[in-house]
């Protein structure tokens, strides 16, 4: 798990840098009217608690993440939700702020696989509006299972058929999958 935090806000990341940069070399594209989502993921580390007596075990390794819903206004209620699970890449929202999260996550979704040369992209993309957790990142299957049994091999060799390209796909002139 503590693997997958770190390649996944690493992927997550390289994908948001790529649209930085084609907004800073494409200033009145059709791109630079959208709205663009800002969030990332979650701060996560490994913690270690060794061990202080002999009836506690050895040692225990557990994953602590940022806790989501702290980045929300006292006044509004942070919701926890699935915008794209692991089997499909089309976005389970479609309407609202969600749908527009959904969509852009489904559009980084894109940018990863074509930066990845056609190699990993992130699904499985949950959280809040603002903070994303528990991600899991899909290989080609020749790459084995790195990442866990998340890593559904079929729905990676579907992905060029069934992503839904969207606006931010063609705004940011992604070639087609």
């Amino acid at each position: 798990e503590g693997n997958l935090a770190y390649w996944a806000t690493s992927i997550h990341e390289v994908s948001k840098r790529a649209v930085d940069e084609y907004l800073q070399t494409h200033p009145d594209s059709p791109a630079s009217k959208l709205e663009i989502p800002n969030m990332r993921m979650v701060w996560a580390g490994l913690f270690l608690h060794d061990k202080r007596s002999e009836t506690e075990p050895a040692q225990l390794v557990t994953l602590i993440e940022e806790l989501i819903g702290t980045e929300q206004p006292p006044n509004n209620k942070s919701e926890f939700m699935k915008f794209i699970n692991n089997a499909s890449p089309k976005p389970r929202y479609t309407k609202g702020r969600a749908g527009q999260v959904s969509r852009f996550l489904s559009f980084l979704q894109h940018v990863q696989y074509l930066k990845t040369g056609r190699q990993a992209y992130i699904s499985d993309y949950q959280g809040s509006l603002t903070l994303l957790s528990d991600p899991q990142i899909m290989t080609h299957p020749d790459l084995g299972p790195i990442f866990g049994e998340g890593n559904v091999s079929s729905a990676f060799e579907d992905f060029p058929l069934d992503h839904p390209c969207n606006e931010y796909c063609i705004a940011f002139e992604l070639e087609p999958l």
